[in-house]
């Protein structure tokens, strides 16, 4: 009996009004991750913590509160000091240690390469003892010391952005002597004294242009190229499933 060749599918055609939908949606679902991303770029574009940019993995500490030409990020706050950093938890987790608090507020939130706020150690949800949190990543498989409690991240790259009560200027100093405590280690050499070294600077980073401003120029190859290459590393969330 002669077999019968299968009949292809017929692809129905996309309307430009279709099309232009369809990128919409990808524009405004991947705007979160390029962002973030834009942000990362330019705030660890310096060889060692300076104001609010630190190379990777390095806190930045914010000693007074933001001025209005403070455009890194929309709308900081202006009752607490933060204590900023981007961390790349692909190779290891990162160990967050903060001192005893007291009676003073403090917050470290963490945020996936999304913009998901995923986690934020501090007085309301872990009281203000002294504590050691490890970051890690979506990967790592291992054991941590006792000491530690774990903060699973979604993705590679993180963003941590902690916030400490401040009581005006004159309350600077005190502050500025807990920012001094908070450490971020990574966990093959937690436990022991490293120095801060000075990291290699990429020289292709726009640092003057606001991030935001910077995504609205993209064209369309370099915010999708930008958004595909992201995601490799940062994939979204399984609920995103049918967006994707």
């Amino acid at each position: 009996m002669r077999k019968m060749k299968a009949q292809p599918v017929p692809v129905r055609a996309t309307s430009a009004v279709e099309a232009s939908k369809v990128a919409a949606d990808a524009y405004i679902f991947g705007y979160p991750l390029v962002l973030m991303d834009v942000t990362r770029a330019v705030q660890t574009a310096v060889a060692k913590p300076d104001g609010l940019r630190a190379p990777t993995n390095m806190f930045a500490h914010v000693r007074s509160f933001p001025d209005a030409t403070f455009t890194d990020v929309v709308k900081p706050n202006a009752d607490t000091l933060y204590s900023v950093a981007w961390l790349d938890l692909a190779a290891e987790p990162m160990v967050l240690a903060v001192p005893d608090m007291g009676h003073r507020y403090y917050l470290m939130q963490l945020l996936d390469a999304w913009t998901n706020v995923v986690a934020d150690p501090g007085t309301r949800t872990t009281g203000p003892a002294k504590r050691a949190f490890a970051i890690a990543g979506p990967e790592w498989h291992g054991r941590l010391p006792a000491e530690l409690t774990e903060i699973r991240m979604p993705t590679n790259m993180a963003w941590l952005i902690g916030r400490t009560q401040t009581n005006g200027a004159s309350d600077y100093a005190a502050v500025h002597e807990i920012q001094d405590q908070y450490v971020l280690t990574p966990l093959s050499a937690f436990g022991r004294t490293t120095a801060l070294a000075e990291r290699p600077v990429h020289t292709l980073v726009d640092t003057g242009t606001p991030p935001a401003d910077q995504v609205a120029k993209m064209d369309a190859a370099a915010f999708f190229g930008r958004l595909n290459a992201l995601m490799k590393a940062n994939p979204p969330s399984p609920a995103d499933a049918r967006a994707m």
